[in-house]
């Protein structure tokens, strides 16, 4: 009888274990464990040790379709985006912990022509087609993995690093044809130490390489001609026949690669309990070059760019059940390019290469960024807040300045952006109710081009080419007034017979122009989304 009841007993408490821990598994949410701490979304991995929560792990596959022709100039206004990825912090033991994320995103896009590149906004310099007539289909595969750790080695003092790579194909499938091949790697090697109860610090060195190779062709064999503009700045630059030379030549593949070192330094003060006041500071200088480096091949352009960032986050929990986060940034970045003058010669074994001069500077690109955020978690039930209330605001400002001597074009256009985001989570008895609510209106101003001269053009002289129907386009994209609003949907809760806090979502965007500023772009974008995961 006494074993009978013991044997009643343990079952009973197992059952009752079983039931909290599947409560417990519905109250978190990933995105809150690594927002509770500033150290856990820089990119210094050292400072994973600090992560006091149990293991994560968090796996979404998710389903995009977007339509509207308010887009920028190299977007499609018919997409669809299949995206599939997995994220995790594991600790390993009292001193090690480790992150990891695996991802793969496919993207198609319709009715698409502007530029050759995968994300030609901060490019040194963009290829663009000088036609609206040869629009096409593009598809893009991405794969991108990440692997980071951090180790106690002594008293708190950590070290730490991460990688992340990413490789992506892309192609447009209409003649003037493009092949693309991307391949991005970071390396980031770090040290993070508690100084005192109330200062902590840290800090890191980043390693940077990306590659961009484009390969140029044609379908069979093709009377028409096809032209490029190589775009130096706000679409103003030089037209290029497609043949067996220059920026498309359909002979070779043409790498835009550029390495960059950068250093990074961070600290935290904790003046009092519960306020975390955190700041960073990061600086990094690449250069690079669009072609090969070789005697018997062409280097058409070399550049240059700096990049300067700081931030401030100040964290305040009132209680257990409440947090505030006000977050700072301010980002800085100069890009300046210069193309080749060379000269084909023949050696004395009648092969050909190629003797350089002087560079001649054909853009100067500028950014600043200003980025303010709030968010505030309340409610907070275990890791879950009822509420999550965001609000943001976003300054940027470009200036660019393109050179062909003794032309120029110059612009200054600059947007200010603001976005209120609200999410409710309705804990029920079997499971996780979410609604997220957002909305935003956007702003910009400047002139979409000032063209002069430096001296007089001779009469032999010719304005540059320019490609009026991509520029007007991106104006309208940047500056007109314009809103978005969105709802979303989720239900989450735990898949019978297993651990998994399983959820699936449904949400849909939309963003409208209030202006027109050209024929060449729209007034409304419309993306719906679908997706399921599960968090353990």
């Amino acid at each position: 009888m006494l074993t009978k009841r013991l044997t009643y007993t343990i079952v009973a408490s197992l059952m009752a274990l079983s039931a909290t821990a599947q409560d417990s598994l519905l109250l978190r949410d990933y995105q809150f464990v690594k927002q509770q701490d500033a150290w856990l979304t820089g990119r210094n991995n050292a400072a994973l040790t600090r992560f006091a929560s149990q293991n994560i792990v968090e796996a979404e596959a998710s389903l995009t379709k977007g339509n509207g022709s308010f887009v920028d100039y190299y977007q499609s206004s018919n997409t669809l985006e299949a995206d599939v990825h997995i994220e995790s912090i594991y600790r390993l033991n009292a001193r090690t912990v480790f992150f990891g994320a695996i991802q793969y995103n496919n993207w198609s896009g319709r009715n698409m022509t502007g530029s050759a590149f995968i994300d030609p906004t901060r490019k040194p310099f963009n290829l663009t087609e000088d036609s609206l007539t040869n629009a096409g289909k593009k598809h893009r595969d991405t794969y991108k993995l990440t692997g980071g750790f951090g180790v106690d080695v002594y008293q708190g003092i950590s070290l730490g690093a991460r990688i992340d790579y990413t490789s992506a194909n892309y192609a447009k499938y209409k003649d003037l044809r493009h092949k693309n091949k991307l391949m991005d790697l970071s390396v980031t090697a770090g040290v993070y130490a508690p100084i005192t109860a109330w200062l902590n610090v840290g800090a890191d060195y980043n390693y940077h390489r990306n590659t961009e190779s484009l390969e140029f062709a044609t379908y069979g064999k093709s009377e028409k001609v096809y032209k490029t503009l190589i775009d130096y700045g706000s679409f103003m630059g030089a037209v290029e026949q497609f043949g067996n030379e220059g920026y498309t030549d359909k002979t070779r593949e043409m790498p835009l690669f550029e390495d960059a070192h950068g250093g990074s330094a961070q600290i935290e003060v904790l003046p009092m309990s519960g306020l975390s006041v955190f700041g960073s500071i990061t600086f990094s200088h690449g250069t690079g070059y669009y072609g090969r480096k070789s005697p018997y091949t062409i280097t058409y352009t070399n550049h240059t760019r700096d990049i300067t960032k700081a931030s401030l986050s100040l964290s305040h929990s009132l209680s257990s059940t409440s947090m505030h986060r006000l977050d700072f940034s301010f980002a800085q970045e100069k890009l300046n390019n210069k193309a080749e003058t060379f000269r084909a010669l023949t050696n004395q074994n009648g092969a050909t290469y190629f003797d350089y001069y002087d560079p001649t500077e054909t853009g100067d690109k500028r950014w600043r960024d200003l980025n303010i955020g709030y968010t505030l978690y309340w409610g907070i039930n275990g890791e879950l807040p009822t509420w999550t209330v965001n609000a943001n605001y976003h300054w940027m400002q470009r200036q660019q300045q393109a050179y062909l001597f003794p032309y120029y074009r110059q612009q200054q256009l600059s947007y200010n952006a603001m976005e209120l985001r609200c999410m409710r989570n309705f804990v029920c008895q079997k499971g996780v109710w979410t609604v997220n609510v957002n909305g935003g209106f956007q702003k910009g101003s400047g002139e979409p081009f000032e063209d002069g001269t430096f001296v007089t053009p001779s009469s032999k002289q010719t304005a540059p080419a320019t490609m009026n129907a991509f520029l007007w386009q991106e104006y309208q994209y940047l500056t007109a007034a314009q809103y978005n609003i969105g709802l979303g949907v989720k239900y989450a809760f735990i898949f019978p017979g297993t651990r998994l806090k399983t959820h699936c979502s449904a949400s849909v965007d939309h963003r409208k122009a209030n202006e027109l500023f050209s024929e060449y772009g729209g007034k409304r974008h419309t993306t719906y989304g679908i997706a399921i995961g599960c968090t353990f």
